[in-house]
């Protein structure tokens, strides 16, 4: 019995310490994945400089509208020889006697801009006189200037140029048009236009268009905000690949195109509502209805936004206003249009573009800006939607040319002063 219970008794024991020395092994692993797992990261967390500056890089500022095209016309009458863009312009006169200069190379470079929307815009005054002739000497402007100084600025017709250009440390030059007076309710001058290089149309500035309602213009609305003759022209708009720009719009303008336009579409300039009650900016209702449609808001850093706080309006202020926007739309339906060169007042510590990166700032120590969201609002989300509106013309590209033109009926019913026309127009 003895010496069969022997190897028995060596076997357990053998079994026993086996067991220990796994147990123990174990419990070792399981203490140094704990170990690393709880360890704080080696790697410090980046400062809110880092942050700005890293998100800049990856993607700098697409601005969503400027209006120095216009102050060229208004300061030097369109003569490029007149000044030279590569310097300070307010220290030139007679750029530095006016308060909307804003923008040239230094500033557009200092502060992170990768492209802008140079802005062909017309007052309300040219309607159904010259808006036409005007808006395309702006649009020459604008390619004269990209032309002269190609070293820094290149004109963009497509998402992937824009990328291209980023990517070549070039300023994107898209050329837009501010006001829908511009085409003189005519599809087939949004068309030239398209041909020339014009890649986003806003339907409406300060005052009415025939076919659209404005904001600002309280008399004479349509019922809709947008007529049957305005609803053929976002249709055009969408199969020729022109992003909408509903700056401006009245509210049932606004809401009406985005039902009905099959692209995204954006703000070019604009704020929240519900911080300002200021007419150009947008409600809760609008902002949602954005989100849907996965557009994009633009906010603007000017006094427009800003004239309800009742004090000189901060950097604060604009801060705010992406922050309402990000929360009631989404990351991804908000950017920056800044509108400079189109104010007197811009917010305090944002005078000109070379201030862009200090907003930034201002949201990322807020620690809930991420790089990633930081990117969306410099300029992925735009890029976005201009992918989209590109997507939505290759869809549509077999259909014929809307070849309609608006009614002496549509025309008489906004009380159309025809004084000036010699264009002959159906009756219904």
């Amino acid at each position: 019995m003895d010496r069969e219970s022997k190897p028995l008794g060596l076997k357990n024991t053998l079994f026993l310490v086996g067991g220990a020395i796994g147990t123990i092994v174990l419990m070792v692993v399981i203490i140094v994945i704990f170990i690393f797992a709880t360890k704080p990261d080696s790697s410090p967390s980046k400062t809110p400089e880092e942050l700005v500056d890293d998100a800049l890089s990856a993607m700098p500022i697409i601005d969503g509208r400027n209006l120095f095209a216009s102050n060229i016309r208004e300061l030097v009458f369109n003569d490029l020889s007149k000044f030279n863009f590569s310097t300070n312009l307010n220290e030139t006169y007679p750029w530095s006697e006016s308060s909307r200069t804003q923008t040239d190379l230094p500033k557009l470079r200092d502060g992170r801009v990768g492209a802008v929307f140079w802005s062909a815009l017309v007052g309300c005054q040219s309607q159904h006189k010259d808006a036409v002739s005007e808006t395309l000497e702006q649009v020459d402007i604008i390619q004269r200037l990209i032309h002269l100084y190609k070293e820094d600025l290149r004109l963009v017709l497509t998402a992937q140029e824009l990328e291209e250009a980023i990517e070549g440390k070039v300023i994107g030059s898209l050329i837009s048009i501010g006001a829908g007076q511009s085409i003189q309710s005519s599809i087939a001058v949004l068309r030239q236009f398209y041909q020339l290089g014009v890649r986003s149309v806003a339907l409406t500035q300060e005052c009415h268009t025939p076919w659209a309602d404005s904001s600002v213009d309280k008399g004479n609305i349509t019922s809709s905000g947008i007529s049957a003759f305005g609803e053929l022209i976002i249709e055009e708009m969408n199969r020729l690949g022109l992003v909408i720009d509903l700056s401006y719009a009245s509210k049932d303008a606004a809401l009406s195109t985005l039902k009905h336009s099959v692209a995204p579409l954006i703000f070019s300039t604009s704020g929240a509502h519900s911080i300002c009650p200021d007419p150009r900016n947008l409600d809760d209702e609008v902002l949602k209805l954005v989100a849907e449609k996965n557009g994009v808001i633009m906010v603007r850093v000017d006094a427009h936004n800003l004239e309800c706080a009742g004090r000189p309006g901060t950097i604060q202020d604009i801060a705010e206003h992406i922050d309402y926007i990000r929360t009631t739309s989404s990351i991804d339906n908000v950017g920056i249009g800044g509108n400079y060169d189109g104010t007197h007042n811009p917010a305090l510590d944002l005078e000109d573009p070379s201030k862009y990166p200090d907003l930034f700032l201002e949201l990322a120590t807020t620690q809930r800006w991420s790089q990633e969201d930081l990117e969306k609002l410099s300029g992925r989300n735009l890029l976005r939607v201009f992918k989209s509106v590109e997507q939505v013309r290759d869809i549509l590209m077999t259909r014929e040319p809307i070849q309609t033109t608006i009614t002496k009926h549509e025309l008489e019913q906004k009380r159309v002063d025809q004084s000036c026309m010699t264009a002959k127009y159906k009756e219904l």
